[in-house]
Order: C-alpha cells, then sequence, then structure tokens
C-alpha cells in the first residue's frame, strides 16, 4: 500500500509537471500566422505556437465516434496560394482539432469556404460562415489520422503523389491558458515532492 501510494504519487506528479512545463514553454513561445504570406506550411514543425484566426476551412479529415456519436474532429485547413494568372489553388492540407461543441460552426465555415472557392461570379463573400481565432500549438498527426487524412485527400480527387506532397501531417490544437498550465506544473512539482517524501519516510528512514 505504501509502495502504490509513492508510485502513483510520483507518476501523477512528473506526468502534471511535464504537461504544465510543455505548455508554459509553449506559451511563452513566439506565436505563428498561419495566414502569414510569408509563412511556408512545409516548413512549420510539431511544437510550433500558432497564434490564427481560422476562416477558411474544408469538412473533416479524421472523425472520432464513441458508440456511433461523434465526440471529435480533425477539420481540414486549406493553404491558399495564388498561380502566375492569379487564381486561387489549394497547396496544402494540415487538420484543426475541433470539439463537438464547434462542429456546427464549422460546418458553416466550411460550407461557406468551399462556395467562395466554387464561385465564378464574384458574389460570395470571404468567410462568410464566420471564423475562429484560435491560440494553440501544433502537434503531430498520429498514424491513424494520418492514413485517413491521406486517404480523404485522394477521395477529393487529387493523385496519391498528389496528396503525400500536399498533406502537411500536423494538427492545430488549441492550448489552456498560461494558468492551468502554471496550476498543472506546480501541482506536479507538489505531487513529486510527497512521492519523493513518502519514499524516504516510508522506505529510507524505516530502516
Amino acid at each position: 500500500m505504501k509502495f502504490r501510494l509513492t508510485a502513483v504519487l510520483l507518476v501523477c506528479g512528473i506526468i502534471l509537471a511535464v504537461i504544465g512545463g510543455k505548455g508554459v514553454i509553449t506559451n511563452l513561445l513566439p506565436a505563428k500566422d498561419l495566414y502569414d504570406p510569408n509563412l511556408d506550411w512545409t516548413k512549420l514543425k510539431s511544437g510550433q505556437r500558432i497564434n490564427t484566426e481560422v476562416d477558411f476551412v474544408d469538412y473533416p479529415l479524421v472523425v472520432s465516434y464513441e458508440d456511433k456519436v461523434k465526440v471529435s474532429a480533425v477539420y481540414n485547413l486549406l493553404d491558399l496560394q495564388t498561380n502566375s494568372e492569379g487564381y486561387y489553388y489549394v497547396a496544402h492540407f494540415m487538420g484543426v482539432a475541433v470539439p463537438r461543441e464547434n462542429f456546427q460552426k464549422y460546418d458553416r465555415m466550411a460550407e461557406a469556404s468551399l462556395k467562395w472557392l466554387k464561385d465564378e461570379t464574384n458574389t460570395v463573400e470571404w468567410a462568410e460562415g464566420g471564423t475562429d481565432y484560435i491560440d494553440g500549438y501544433l502537434r503531430k498527426m498520429g498514424k491513424e489520422e494520418k492514413k485517413y487524412a491521406y486517404e480523404t485527400i485522394v477521395k477529393m480527387g487529387y493523385t496519391q503523389s498528389e496528396a503525400k506532397e500536399m498533406l502537411i501531417p500536423l494538427v492545430l490544437v488549441r492550448s489552456q491558458s498560461m494558468g492551468a498550465y502554471i496550476f498543472m506544473l506546480i501541482g506536479g512539482v507538489i505531487l513529486t515532492a510527497l512521492g519523493a517524501l513518502f519514499g524516504v519516510l516510508f522506505f529510507v528512514l524505516k530502516k
């Protein structure tokens, strides 16, 4: 029982401290704007902080279900570029993590984005479906996420080689507040210290 309590305190404390410390560091990093015209999406890395207004998306690349209910989704962020003639085209795809409570909002944004992209009359306004401001960071796509994202892009009509070049296997995730990360860091340090203290009391001084 004593060993289990010590182990639980140490493990939980270390995990909380690592998550909290990583979050604090990420929030202190200079943020990049995904829609900065000078930003090259192919140079983005996991862990980079992103501060951007999302206004152009497609429907989900990946959807997660629990008991046949959609609980989370990775919607499709589009990197729009212009060719030599001034026409827009999709250069890259990347994910943005969206919780269930924002599904309707992102569906409206996706519908409006595709409507604008297909408009040939210049009568559709940009981002008429709304926008979403995100202060977050980039994480790597998991193996299954990357697989489904790749398959989704191929289903859009792109070739397999095009899909491989266009997919940026990263997901934009909304950050917790700095206060939440600091709280986790402090809590983790306290739990780790308690675990170490109990370990000394139970197993060292006892001898």
